[in-house]
């Protein structure tokens, strides 16, 4: 054995066990190493002292098995669930689903989640803020939902924050803080 290359016969290494040096090419060493499950492979060293190869592949299958059987009983579920109609499917939503009003809702609650900004709501509450979004949906393109005090200025998402203003009010506002601008409340 060359003397610049460190005995490491029987050493493991995840589930491989060095059985001994196999060869060296450009100045690499190469083991045969042997892995649990009974298979024996050659291995560049620096693979295995560093932790990219711990197996001979066993251990890539296997996660691979696992993440597989999680992903079809995840979506088996789905089937499930989406298999059941009406209010007894828990994707159900009443009233103003697929509308343009609830889109806008949604976007209003994601960005805000997104900003950490939503409190727990009660039902009335969740009700509440679906108002003022069919509202203005039903007044038309020219009135928006307003948050009084900003979400991007620290203001939570809550129907007590909300108002409804024309489309060139609410551009004026933008996200002030201090306007005399003052809209519709509910």
């Amino acid at each position: 054995m060359n003397s610049r290359i460190k005995d490491i016969t029987n050493n493991r290494y995840g589930r491989l066990v060095v059985i001994k040096l196999d060869s060296i090419k450009n100045r690499k060493s190469y083991w045969l190493c042997k892995c649990d499950c009974g298979t024996e492979k050659v291995i560049y060293s620096c693979d295995f002292k560093s932790g990219r190869t711990r197996s001979c592949g066993c251990l890539n299958r296997e996660k691979t098995i696992e993440r597989n059987k999680q992903k079809h009983s995840k979506e088996r579920r789905r089937k499930e669930s989406e298999s059941r109609m009406g209010k007894d499917n828990p994707n159900y939503k009443h009233g103003n689903s697929r509308t343009p009003a609830y889109f806008n809702m949604m976007a209003q609650q994601y960005n805000a989640m997104k900003l950490n900004q939503t409190p727990t709501l009660t039902e009335n509450e969740k009700k509440k803020i679906e108002l003022y979004y069919t509202i203005s949906h039903h007044l038309g393109e020219n009135f928006h939902v307003d948050h009084i005090h900003p979400l991007s200025k620290g203001g939570l998402h809550h129907p007590d924050n909300l108002q409804i203003l024309t489309k060139e009010e609410n551009l004026i506002k933008s996200n002030k803080l201090n306007t005399n601008i003052k809209g519709f409340r509910i």
